[in-house]
């Protein structure tokens, strides 16, 4: 008989899915109070005069063992930090919510504690630290969830400001969020590492590499300046692409090695987990780049993607390749955005919350660490990480690197061409999904809009090329409006709209350019 993961056990058992109880609720009153909460059992919370609640004030329990919503918190507002809400299942201790204040957590029995242990009010009026919550051995995330969390963190990493505050030495705008400030002389560098030890079974691991494809594509999508490294590994790890490798920057060079070269059996019988051997190789990898390009080694940001199995049974704790890493990369407080690691636990009865935990980062408002029931959900989750129909906002993002090409740099960039014509005569802008910006002039003496067509990206294929629904002139323009007074072309207010037929597919080489505020607020 064998546990979701494929490891053998000598005798399977049922157990009663429950939720951790919640423990203490300052300035209010919740209920019911058990020792452990069965699914489908409600917890409710309300304030005291004078506080307001912020979060849930209802939380489900869960089939996966986990509370729906968001721990909830009476304030009133007069700390110099938000007060901070205890999760279930948890203890908390030290200050309150003044300046400097250090507020700690530690789970009951039985639970182990997956973000930051403690939690300080910082000047900017914030806690620092990843959120605190205590999950049993056997709880899980859902597919869904993590998606979310995941693709919400992810997407930090890749949102770009350039030039960036950091650069231009001003104050940045914390409406922003945590940004990820890339220029043409830096790179943001992916490692991705999975688990290929006895346990995972050869299907799992063919599982482990299409969910790395998935998060390949969508992460290449944003055609920003990457390179991507690949490992395997069991007792030992297995270098499949090295950063330095000249297909590091092409994904689908990356994925047509992954699938060629990352081979399940290639461990032989060495086939242990050994988590702190695959991160050591990825420190060592940084060594070797780093000797190679020392000039703008520092302005390189940094992601792990850790997939595992289970616990890491050999090799000691990972925590010391994760400090090697962070020293390297001189991840300091002003620097912790060049580093995020996250850790997927894929086998629910198996996986070390507290070992996972120790290695992920832990980020203010983020989560690194996930577990999910198998390699299944694993996939499922990761489909729904960076789709490109929720990232529709996302525009003037381009890949600015050196290597770039033209339209690459410039991927709102269209060509308009009439059927008559053998090549495009005009350009214009892509400004939204389904609106191009361009010059009236452009149709001139063949002025039936029919008989045009816009092309989207450098090539037209099937997907790029659109027709025209509609094509909207600005009112004034009028070319020959002054040629009485001797001006024989007369260009002002030489402006088209034009909608296209269907809307556009975004991606990385298809994305619309950002307009003005009041421009992007009008209905397109």
């Amino acid at each position: 008989m064998h546990s979701l993961s494929g490891k053998a056990v000598t005798r399977a058992s049922c157990r009663d899915m429950r939720c951790p109880p919640q423990r203490a609720f300052e300035n209010g009153l919740f209920g019911p109070r058990l020792s452990a909460h069965p699914v489908g059992s409600v917890l409710n919370f309300e304030c005291f005069d004078g506080y307001q609640l912020h979060g849930s004030a209802q939380r489900h329990c869960q089939s996966n063992g986990r509370w729906n919503g968001t721990s909830p918190v009476c304030d009133d507002g007069a700390g110099h930090c938000p007060s901070l809400p205890i999760p279930p299942g948890a203890i908390s201790s030290g200050g309150h919510n003044r300046l400097g204040d250090r507020v700690s957590f530690q789970c009951l029995k039985g639970l182990d504690l997956i973000g930051s242990s403690q939690h300080i009010c910082t000047p900017e009026g914030e806690w620092s630290g990843a959120e605190t919550s205590c999950r049993a051995p056997y709880s899980y995330d859902r597919a869904e969830d993590v998606g979310a969390e995941f693709g919400a963190s992810l997407t930090n990493v890749l949102s770009v400001l350039s030039p960036g505050p950091e650069d231009s030495g001003l104050p940045q705008d914390k409406s922003l969020g945590r940004k990820l400030i890339l220029s043409q002389d830096s790179f943001l560098h992916i490692y991705l590492l999975a688990d290929a030890s006895h346990s995972v079974t050869r299907d799992n691991f063919e599982i482990f590499k299409n969910s790395l494809e998935i998060i390949i594509e969508r992460i290449a999508s944003f055609e920003m300046p990457i390179r991507f490294a690949l490992f395997s590994y069991a007792s030992q790890p297995k270098t499949i692409v090295d950063t330095f490798d000249d297909i590091a920057e092409d994904p689908d060079l990356v994925i047509e090695k992954m699938k060629n070269d990352m081979k399940y059996e290639d461990h032989g019988n060495a086939t242990g987990t050994n988590i702190q051997a695959a991160l050591m190789a990825v420190y060592r990898m940084m060594i070797s780049h780093h000797a190679a390009n020392n000039k703008h080694w520092d302005k390189i940001r940094h992601a792990i993607i850790l997939l595992t199995d289970g616990k890491s049974n050999m090799g000691g704790s990972a925590t010391n390749a994760v400090s090697k890493i962070e020293d390297f990369l001189n991840v300091k407080e002003n620097r912790k955005d060049y580093l995020d690691i996250y850790v997927f636990g894929v086998g629910n009865l198996d996986v070390d919350w507290n070992a996972m935990n120790e290695v992920a980062s832990k980020k203010e408002g983020e989560r690194h660490v996930f577990i999910l029931k198998g390699p299944a959900e694993l996939r499922k989750a990761f489909e729904d990480v960076l789709d490109p129909r929720d990232l529709e906002d996302l525009c003037g993002m381009a890949n600015n690197s050196a290597s770039a090409n033209w339209l690459q740099q410039q991927p709102w960039h269209v060509f308009l061409q009439q059927s008559t014509q053998k090549e495009p005569s005009c350009r214009g802008a892509l400004i939204a999904r389904t609106w191009v910006l361009t010059a009236a002039h452009c149709f001139g003496r063949f002025n039936h809009t029919p008989s045009w067509t816009v092309i989207l990206g450098d090539k037209p294929t099937g997907r790029n090329v659109f027709q025209i629904k509609r094509r909207i002139d600005h009112e004034l323009y009028n070319v020959r409006a002054k040629e009485a007074e001797g001006i024989k072309e007369f260009y002002d207010y030489d402006v088209s709209l034009l909608e296209l037929d269907v809307p556009a597919h975004l991606a990385g080489k298809i994305r619309p350019v950002c307009l003005p505020l009041h421009a992007s607020q009008t209905e397109l």
